[in-house]
Formats: structure tokens, C-alpha cells, sequence
């Protein structure tokens, strides 16, 4: 089996999107290609099916920014943040650029935080000295996600992936490299839920709020922040797991434990009983979603024979998180 790391995330619905890469060698080293090409296929349709070839092999962009250091940078500086550059017009902030120090040769991934006329500064201190007329250069490749399957519910709804962005370097050994790439709904608190699936768990919950303002809708979004919060105090990250079975059964329990606790002119004990009910229902499922069974968005294996994989991520915990 081949293991893949998720590295991107498609935002729903967002218009064509850029995927940025860094090219790695055969020792794992950042290295800038030469020019590269990329082709995004969906894994979850076999290597025959005529749906799986998203984009076909086009050009990717390398980010073409250079400059050398007008003064030493790193070890023994008062600034270890700061890069002198001769001209720093075409570099970003936020982007990442290789730094060669022009003595020794040595490579430095760097990280820039903000820039200041010719004065770069890093997210970091670099540790090693740099020598003056040190090379920076840009190294990011972007290369695009359709706006047309970004916006594909169905494909969402399929779990939004896993896709694969399949690059071509020129200049770079290995010659080839993979990263993986999902559709997501974001922001996190988007309603994983709607009321009318809500209804199906107690119609006649929601037909006694019908005259209260906005009460179904308030305990829908209480049972959204009922979750995060859980995830929260567990250490997990809420975005990783939306719109898995147990999430969204969670927050109709919720829903209706908040209904029937805090129902406007409620039926007293018998409505007590009815979200004591719901809260254990609720309690059960997040029991049952930590045992295993659902999992966040990470790592992706895949079949070399048929270079395909299920959609979402769904192995239990405990086991090789991913898809074979």
C-alpha cells in the first residue's frame, strides 16, 4: 500500500483554488524544479472510469522571486529574523522561499512573516549563520483546483475526496510526487444538521416550537456548539470531523434534549424525562464515536495495484488511519 498525507484543504463552493506544493528530493530535502505539471484525479473512481481525470496534465506555476542578502543573516546577527535582501519586490508574506547560503551551500526553508522595503523578516530565527550574497529564492509551486468540482455537491456529499494531485518535476530526483487533496465545508460551524432532519428524530418537538421565536433554531445552533466543545476539551480539532454519522446523530440528540429541557410552557416531568432521554442517546453516540469508527481527515493509503481508495476516511481508530 501507498501512504499519502492530506496536505490540502478545497474550500465548498469557493471558486478555483490554489494548491500549494514544495518539491522534495530523494532525501526529503526541499529542492526549487526546474518547471513542473500537475494532474488531479478523483481516487474514488477506478483507473478505467471515465470521471476519474479532473484536470489533465497543465502546467504548474514555480514561483519565480530571487534576490541575494546585502548583509549576513542568522548566527551572530542582533536580528537572527532578519534578511537583507538587495531587492525584495516579488517576495510575499506568508510564502515560503529557499535560503542557500552562498559559502557553504547549505539550505535553509524559510517562512516569511512580514517585509519592510528590503528588510524580510522570519516567522522564525535562523540558527546557522548565513553569509552575505546568500541566495533567496522562491521554491512554492501553485497549481489549481477546478472552481467547478469545488463546487460539487454531490462530490461533498461523497465525501469530499480523496482526490489526487498528482505532480511532475523537472530538475528534481524523484521525478514525481503525490499529494492528496479534500473538498471541505468551512467555516466548522456551518449546520452539519438542518432542522428538518431534526424533525425526524421528534416531529412533534418541533411543532411546539413553531410558535416560539426562533427556539428550534437556537438549540440547533447550541447543539453545533455542543460539539465543538466536546472535540475541544478532547484535544481534537471539530473541523476534522464534520459531517461524520455519529456528529451529525450527536446534534439531533442534542437538539432535541434542549428542546424538551427548556420548551416555553413545557409538559413539566414528562418533558424532563424526554431529554434526560436524549441527553443519554447523545452521551452514547459520543462514546461510540471515540471508540472508533470515525475519523478525522489525515492520512490516505492507497491500492498501487488499482490506484484508487473509498470515499472520506473511514477505518477505525486503532488501526492505519486511512483508505485501502
Amino acid at each position: 500500500m501507498a501512504t499519502y498525507r492530506k496536505t490540502h484543504r478545497v474550500r465548498h463552493d469557493g471558486g478555483a483554488q490554489s494548491l500549494i506544493s514544495i518539491a522534495l528530493d530523494a532525501s526529503g530535502d526541499p529542492v526549487i524544479p526546474t518547471s513542473a505539471t500537475h494532474t488531479i484525479l478523483d481516487l474514488r473512481v477506478p483507473e478505467t472510469g471515465t470521471d476519474r481525470e479532473i484536470v489533465a496534465s497543465t502546467a504548474s506555476t514555480v514561483d519565480s522571486a530571487s534576490t541575494t542578502l546585502s548583509a549576513a543573516a542568522g548566527a551572530g546577527t542582533s536580528d537572527r529574523r532578519l534578511l537583507s535582501a538587495v531587492d525584495a519586490s516579488g517576495f510575499s508574506e506568508d510564502h515560503k522561499y529557499l535560503l542557500t547560503d552562498a559559502t557553504t551551500g547549505r539550505r535553509k526553508l524559510v517562512d516569511v512573516a512580514w517585509i519592510s522595503s528590503n528588510s524580510i523578516y522570519l516567522r522564525q530565527p535562523l540558527v546557522d549563520g548565513f553569509a552575505s550574497g546568500s541566495a533567496l529564492a522562491g521554491i512554492e509551486v501553485t497549481s489549481t483546483f477546478p472552481a467547478a468540482e469545488a463546487a460539487d455537491d454531490d462530490s461533498l456529499d461523497d465525501g469530499g475526496g480523496p482526490y489526487a494531485l498528482d505532480l511532475v518535476w523537472v530538475g528534481v530526483d524523484p521525478p514525481n510526487q503525490r499529494e492528496i487533496v479534500f473538498v471541505e465545508r468551512t467555516p466548522e460551524n456551518l449546520y452539519a444538521v438542518t432542522l428538518d432532519q431534526c424533525e425526524m428524530l421528534s416531529p412533534s418537538l418541533r411543532k411546539k416550537l413553531v410558535n416560539h421565536d426562533n427556539a428550534a433554531e437556537q438549540f440547533l445552533d447550541q447543539a453545533h456548539s455542543d460539539w465543538r466543545a466536546e472535540l475541544a476539551a478532547l484535544g481534537l480539532n471539530p473541523s476534522d470531523y464534520y459531517g461524520a454519522e455519529n456528529h451529525r446523530e450527536y446534534i439531533k440528540a442534542r437538539w432535541a434534549m434542549h428542546g424538551h429541557r427548556y420548551l416555553p410552557g413545557g409538559e413539566g416531568d414528562f418533558n424532563d424525562r424526554l431529554a434526560d432521554s436524549f441527553e443519554r442517546r447523545a452521551r452514547v453516540l459520543l462514546n461510540t464515536f471515540m471508540a472508533g469508527g470515525n475519523n478525522p481527515h489525515g492520512t490516505v493509503v492507497v491500492d498501487p495495484d488499482e490506484d484508487d481508495a473509498d470515499d472520506g476516511t473511514s477505518l477505525q481508530k486503532g488501526r492505519l488511519f486511512g483508505l485501502s
